[in-house]
């Protein structure tokens, strides 16, 4: 019999540590997020045959921070990945212009938004790109037009604040913040495979507040 979430009855918690034959996270999940993770994981696959994967979290900032407003609503995270996709598809753009080759790049994401100890909200955030048009973060300690400075200015627009003030507040992890997945690659049922366990974390139930009427949860359309 499956076992139903206390505080969200339409979720199904699974915590065995495997999901459709897949290991996953061994915390408790939610099955139903675990199914759109793999869905938008196929779906960049099918898409694009080599894929390029960025893990890093996203922070609110404090509510006393001076150039902030006082409280941000749910559409926040909306505002990040359509600023996002829209510096995406503008570089693809300028690099039209400029003769270079263009790939197709479609921005697929998963988000899961989770409190802690912390005053305030922050957000897991994985996105899934085209590597042939993407296939590197680049310095994210420094300014530039890289990918990381675009997920940084895309939250600052998604905040209302400069980029300065917002640099602190988008970590990429140390461990693993990329990952290449080759369908075509021998080894690419090991590194899907890896790619989905770090991926079930944003599926777990700790942290996650129900019962406000914001999601806690959300990705790309299929």
């Amino acid at each position: 019999m499956s076992k139903r979430h206390t505080s969200n009855t339409n979720l199904t918690v699974i915590s065995n540590g495997q999901y459709q034959g897949l290991n996953v996270n061994p915390r408790s999940l939610s099955a139903e997020y675990l199914d759109a993770i793999l869905q938008t994981l196929q779906a960049a696959m099918n898409e694009h045959p080599r894929t390029f994967m960025v893990r890093f979290d996203l922070h609110l900032p404090q509510l006393n921070f001076r150039d902030s407003p006082v409280v941000y609503d749910s559409t926040v995270i909306s505002k990040f990945f359509k600023s996002l996709d829209a510096k995406i598809q503008h570089n693809r753009l300028i690099k039209g212009r400029e003769g270079k080759r263009v790939h197709p790049c479609t921005l697929r994401y998963i988000w899961a938004r989770e409190r802690a100890c912390a005053d305030t909200d922050h957000y897991h955030i994985a996105i899934f790109l085209n590597n042939d048009a993407y296939n590197h973060l680049g310095n994210y300690n420094r300014s530039g037009q890289n990918l990381s400075t675009k997920i940084v200015e895309a939250w600052a627009s998604a905040l209302g604040l400069d980029d300065y003030s917002t640099r602190h507040l988008v970590h990429f992890p140390e461990d693993t913040p990329v990952y290449y997945l080759n369908r075509n690659a021998p080894n690419y049922p090991q590194t899907f495979a890896s790619a989905f366990f770090r991926l079930s974390y944003l599926a777990k139930l700790e942290t996650k507040h129900y019962g406000d009427r914001t999601r806690s949860f959300g990705c790309s359309r299929i």
